[in-house]
């Protein structure tokens, strides 16, 4: 049986032409112009699926348009495909807060204190910032 390839091999994408693709879609979404973002990272998971990236630029355009329930999808496609990376569960948990889902939010937290590195202090400081005000509210 032949092994299923991406669009990324079948056409000969480099990794510089899609991080080249991903950074102006990157610049799209931080201008504001989410609809064009968006179909540009839409493009990108096509082309290159495994890409937990572009999952969590679309999760983050989808809670700009107010799609919690989208957004929380693509924050676990990400999820899925890396779950050492600590991004994609801060990211889901600000959803969760912001639905009420605080045992959801706080398991997200901790799983990603797991993961972000001690050179990525903004990550932390934003993760411990939000797992203190789940533990105040408790409180």
């Amino acid at each position: 049986m032949e092994e299923l390839k991406t669009l990324k091999e079948i056409k000969g994408y480099t990794d510089s032409e899609l991080s080249t693709i991903a950074q102006i879609a990157y610049y799209m979404m931080m201008q504001g112009k989410h609809r064009e973002a968006k179909i540009l990272f839409e493009a990108l998971v096509a082309i290159e699926p495994s890409n937990e990236y572009y999952y969590r630029a679309l999760g983050v355009l989808a809670q700009k348009e107010g799609d919690s329930a989208l957004a929380i999808r693509h924050f676990g496609y990400a999820i899925q495909l890396a779950p050492q990376q600590p991004q994609g569960y801060v990211n889901r948990s600000e959803i969760y807060i912001a639905l009420g889902k605080t045992k959801e939010a706080e398991q997200d937290l901790q799983e990603a204190l797991l993961h972000i590195r001690r050179e990525d202090q903004a990550l932390s400081q934003k993760a411990w910032a939000l797992y203190r005000s789940l533990k105040f509210a408790e409180a």
